[in-house]
């Protein structure tokens, strides 16, 4: 007969200069409560909330400005109005998902803060 390892209880990951990496829980085998993420420096990057080894809940990053991104995650599936920014702080992209499908307008900049893109979705299809 040949054993299984569970995974129960936590685990924590390091950079070189001590400061956390990551932390995770487990339980039941799976990914359970909430997973952070730091920066090297010591700041939040992110953290996703799992429920039964399934992302539920919210998940929220922080980049290197300061920017929160909030997303609702509802049986495992996107749904929120988010944006992404570039690395000079300025809007990337901008859309709506609903139960993880694009809805509505979605638009893209360029890194100077021009309109790259414009285009328009209903349940994931995009409009002509």
């Amino acid at each position: 007969m040949t054993m299984k390892e569970i995974k129960i209880g936590s685990q924590t990951m390091y950079y070189d200069n001590h400061k956390k990496k990551c932390e995770i829980r487990y339980a039941n085998d799976g990914l359970e409560g909430v997973l952070t993420e730091w920066y090297e420096d010591g700041k939040i990057k992110l953290k996703k909330t799992f429920n039964n080894n399934k992302l539920g809940g919210v998940k929220t990053f922080i980049d290197v400005h300061g920017i929160h991104f909030r997303y609702d995650v509802v049986g495992g599936k996107l749904d929120a109005h988010h944006t992404d920014w570039h690395e000079n702080g300025k809007r990337q992209t901008e859309a709506t998902v609903k139960n993880g499908e694009l809805n509505g307008g979605a638009v893209q900049w360029y890194e100077n803060g021009d309109i790259k893109n414009i285009e328009f979705y209903k349940n994931g299809e995009k409009l002509s």
